[in-house]
Protein backbone atom coordinates (compact mmCIF):
# COMPACT_ATOMS: atom_id res chain seq x y z
CA UNK A 1 0.00 0.00 0.00
CA UNK A 2 1.21 3.50 -0.82
CA UNK A 3 -0.23 6.68 0.71
CA UNK A 4 0.00 10.30 -0.41
CA UNK A 5 -1.60 12.68 2.08
CA UNK A 6 -1.66 16.36 1.23
CA UNK A 7 1.23 16.07 -1.21
CA UNK A 8 -0.21 16.73 -4.67
CA UNK A 9 -0.94 20.39 -4.05
CA UNK A 10 2.78 21.01 -3.46
CA UNK A 11 4.16 19.32 -6.59
CA UNK A 12 5.72 21.38 -9.33
CA UNK A 13 5.51 18.46 -11.77
CA UNK A 14 2.46 17.02 -13.49
CA UNK A 15 0.76 14.72 -10.94
CA UNK A 16 -0.18 12.30 -13.75
CA UNK A 17 3.52 11.41 -14.00
CA UNK A 18 3.60 10.63 -10.29
CA UNK A 19 0.52 8.40 -10.59
CA UNK A 20 2.05 6.50 -13.49
CA UNK A 21 5.27 5.89 -11.57
CA UNK A 22 3.43 4.79 -8.44
CA UNK A 23 1.08 2.52 -10.37
CA UNK A 24 4.08 0.80 -11.91
CA UNK A 25 5.43 -0.03 -8.43
CA UNK A 26 2.21 -1.44 -6.99
CA UNK A 27 1.83 -5.18 -6.75
CA UNK A 28 -1.23 -6.71 -8.44
CA UNK A 29 -4.19 -5.77 -6.29
CA UNK A 30 -2.09 -3.15 -4.47
CA UNK A 31 -3.71 0.05 -3.26
CA UNK A 32 -2.81 3.69 -3.65
CA UNK A 33 -4.52 6.09 -1.25
CA UNK A 34 -4.43 9.77 -2.15
CA UNK A 35 -5.90 12.62 -0.13
CA UNK A 36 -6.15 16.21 -1.29
CA UNK A 37 -7.67 19.46 -0.21
CA UNK A 38 -11.40 19.93 -0.55
CA UNK A 39 -11.40 21.34 -4.07
CA UNK A 40 -15.20 21.18 -4.19
CA UNK A 41 -15.74 23.49 -1.23
CA UNK A 42 -18.31 26.24 -1.73
CA UNK A 43 -15.82 28.95 -2.71
CA UNK A 44 -14.28 26.78 -5.42
CA UNK A 45 -17.63 25.56 -6.73
CA UNK A 46 -18.72 29.15 -7.30
CA UNK A 47 -15.78 29.57 -9.68
CA UNK A 48 -15.92 26.10 -11.25
CA UNK A 49 -19.56 26.34 -12.32
CA UNK A 50 -18.93 29.15 -14.85
CA UNK A 51 -15.76 27.36 -16.00
CA UNK A 52 -13.15 29.39 -14.10
CA UNK A 53 -10.14 27.86 -12.36
CA UNK A 54 -10.35 28.59 -8.63
CA UNK A 55 -6.59 28.70 -8.23
CA UNK A 56 -3.77 29.90 -10.41
CA UNK A 57 -0.99 27.39 -10.98
CA UNK A 58 1.62 29.71 -9.47
CA UNK A 59 1.22 32.82 -7.38
CA UNK A 60 2.79 35.93 -8.98
CA UNK A 61 5.40 36.12 -6.19
CA UNK A 62 6.16 32.37 -6.18
CA UNK A 63 9.82 31.46 -5.72
CA UNK A 64 11.39 27.98 -5.93
CA UNK A 65 12.28 28.09 -2.24
CA UNK A 66 8.53 28.45 -1.46
CA UNK A 67 7.68 25.06 -2.95
CA UNK A 68 7.31 23.26 0.36
CA UNK A 69 5.36 26.00 2.10
CA UNK A 70 2.66 26.90 -0.40
CA UNK A 71 0.14 25.12 -2.54
CA UNK A 72 0.79 25.42 -6.26
CA UNK A 73 -2.54 23.73 -7.06
CA UNK A 74 -5.52 22.28 -5.25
Amino acid sequence: MTMLCGVLEHLLVNPANIFRALAATLRPGGLLYVTTLNFLRQGCRGLLLPGRNPQRLFRPDYRPEDRFHHHVRE
